[in-house]
């Protein structure tokens, strides 16, 4: 049936009728989700529920927080306090690119401003409290990763840079421009940036973790990392009112730019879906609206595991009127000793070093730069699923003695390797904060 028929859908399917609950219920099961569903529409009765959650609770929702990041910048060119040609030398002449780099290349992520995930010296200090002026001095030890303009590279690091032109063109905190330009005048009244006021009904989020329990705590990544691409709390609620708030594009007006910076924008079977993902230690998030219809789906979770995408897509579908079927449970698989043993060591492609460690009685996956150690869940011999990324990993043996690579997920091998000295973020994990 197609999408343009979904106002009349909401009327035969709604959201309560499709069996969301039975649909979860395998997820949860998994410990790859616990949090909030929130689906809503014009002429639609709101449907909200959480799932070992407290539907009011509020969630760190990672890379969202760059849609508000986007919004601010927006307001004070609005205001003429900068432009978007303006060049970073105007607000940080401390950093050593900044002439070079504009506040356009930034939200573009084309700046070539390496990410911090993708530096080695991150796992050193990702758990030090660092100001966005001390994170400036930091990333003036590193060269761009490319000319200004010619590509785009996803860079976290670019939106810590853009919290300090905020504050610097508003006199402002980026926490407290944020919270008197956006979360006040529009109503988002659940919604704080971390470092700046406290969250109502706060989350305690939760990382995979190892057999018995599937979870453990989140890493820690001090907050100053954060800011400005990663460090807004916020509730399902308050993010389908800014999704409204977006797609309008009358209070802040993203539909003037050529691109919805701190967006995405996909078309998807006759749907324009105006939506972002997020995904740090602890918590993952996704919200889109359909720009046509006004259908909204908000997903957060307080594991960090990018099934909420999977969930959102599959919602969308289910009130255009395909059947909502829960997907079926993974298999699990108890390897030998000597198994664990031969997939142990360093993997790689020039930009990907990545360790594999035991964890329990199963492995780990660790990115080098970070340092972070997140579980491989065994589902068959050579086979394991990666929960962060929602991605099946396969060792290749070839009935070597050690593995001599891995399959990530059908779409590509990384060898097994020597350590090397720099990495990229995982793959799949190009749009989120981790």
């Amino acid at each position: 049936m197609p999408i343009a028929g979904l106002v009349l859908l909401f009327a035969l399917y709604p959201p309560a009728a499709l069996g969301v609950p039975q649909y979860i219920a395998p997820y949860v099961q998994q410990h790859d989700f616990s949090g909030v569903v929130l689906v809503a529409g014009p002429k639609l009765t709101t449907y909200a529920r959480a799932f070992d959650a407290n539907v009011g609770g509020t969630f760190a929702v990672g890379s969202i927080t760059k849609t508000f990041t986007a919004a601010a910048i927006e307001i004070l060119a609005t205001r003429g306090r900068l432009k978007y040609s303006d060049t970073l030398d105007k607000y940080i002449p401390e950093y050593r690119y900044a002439k070079n780099i504009t506040i356009d290349e930034l939200l573009r992520h084309s700046a070539g401003v390496p990410d911090y995930y993708s530096i080695r010296a991150f796992a050193g200090v990702r758990t030090k409290s660092l100001s966005l002026n001390q994170i400036v001095s930091w990333l003036n030890a590193f060269p761009l990763d490319f000319t200004p303009g010619v590509k785009g590279q996803y860079s976290n690091s670019g939106y810590s840079l853009l919290a300090l032109v905020i504050e610097r063109a508003s006199g402002e905190s980026y926490g407290a421009f944020l919270s008197r330009n956006i979360f006040q005048p529009f109503g988002l009244r659940h919604t704080i940036e971390s470092g700046y006021g406290k969250p109502d009904n706060p989350v305690i989020g939760y990382d995979p973790g190892p057999p018995p329990t599937g979870l453990q705590p989140a890493a820690v990544i001090a907050p100053g990392w954060l800011v400005g691409n990663g460090s807004i709390r916020s509730t399902a609620g308050d993010l389908a009112r800014w999704l409204d708030i977006a797609a309008n594009g009358t209070a802040v007006n993203f539909k003037s730019l050529p691109y919805p910076l701190g967006w995405s924008r996909r078309t998807a079977a006759g749907a324009t879906l105006l939506e972002q993902d997020g995904r740090i230690p602890g918590f993952a998030s996704d919200i889109s609206i359909d720009e046509t219809t006004g259908l909204k789906v908000v997903v957060l979770s307080n594991i960090q595991c990018a099934c909420v995408s999977n969930i959102a897509g599959d919602i969308r579908k289910g009130v255009a009127g395909e059947k909502l079927a829960p997907p079926p449970l993974r298999p699990t698989y108890v390897p030998a000793t000597d198994e664990l043993n031969a997939y142990v060591g360093n993997y790689g492609l020039p930009s990907l070093p990545l360790l594999i460690s035991k964890l329990g009685y199963g492995l780990a996956i660790s990115n080098t730069n970070d340092g972070m150690q997140l579980p491989l869940d065994s589902v068959a011999p050579g086979k394991f699923f990666f929960r962060p990324l929602y991605v099946y990993v396969t060792f290749q043996t070839d009935g070597a003695a050690a593995a001599k690579g891995m399959n990530w997920n059908g779409q590509f091998i990384i060898p097994r390797v020597a350590p090397t000295a720099k990495a990229a973020a995982l793959p799949g994990a190009a749009k989120t904060s981790r």
